[in-house]
C-alpha cells in the first residue's frame, strides 16, 4: 500500500520516481502500532508544485492546529518542470469523463467480491489462505 501511495504522487505529476524511491527523505507513510502516519512533506510539496504554499495547504488541512510542525523549505521544493506536469495532469482530471485505470480496478473488485466465499464459514487456516490469495490485488 505504501509504495502505491507514494507512486500516486508520481502519477499525479508532482514527483519524480527518484524522489519517492529515496525512502530516507520521502517515505510517503508508515504504519506504527496499527496506525498509518503520513509524511506531510509529500502533500505539502504537491501543493507547492501546484502553485500553492505550504502554509496554504496547512491552513486547509490543519485549520489552525498548533501541534503541526512547520514545513522546512529545501532546494527543489519548487520545481517548474514538475509544476507543468501537475498542471497538465490536473487539466486532464478536470476534463476527462473516462478513467480506464479506475474501471479496471472496479472490474477486478467486482470479480473478487463475486468469487469471495462466505467468510463466516471458513476456518482460521482458510481465512489466512484467502487473505494471502488476494494480497497481490492490493499491491
Amino acid at each position: 500500500m505504501i509504495p502505491g501511495f507514494s507512486l500516486g504522487f508520481v502519477a499525479a505529476g508532482g514527483f519524480t520516481l527518484d524522489e519517492v524511491i529515496d525512502e530516507v527523505d520521502t517515505a510517503g507513510a508508515g504504519f506504527f502500532f496499527g496506525r498509518m502516519y503520513v509524511n506531510m512533506t509529500m502533500p505539502r510539496l504537491m501543493a507547492i508544485r501546484s502553485g500553492l504554499t505550504a502554509e496554504m495547504f496547512d491552513a486547509a488541512f490543519f485549520a489552525g492546529a498548533d501541534d503541526v510542525p512547520p514545513h522546512v523549505s529545501r532546494p527543489g521544493d519548487a520545481n517548474p518542470r514538475l509544476a507543468a506536469r501537475v498542471a497538465e495532469r490536473t487539466q486532464w482530471y478536470l476534463s476527462t469523463t473516462d478513467f480506464p485505470e479506475v474501471e479496471e480496478e472496479r472490474v477486478l473488485a467486482d470479480r473478487c467480491r463475486a468469487e469471495r466465499p462466505d467468510l463466516s464459514t471458513l476456518s482460521s487456516a482458510a481465512l489466512v489462505a484467502r487473505a494471502r490469495s488476494v494480497m497481490p490485488l492490493s499491491g
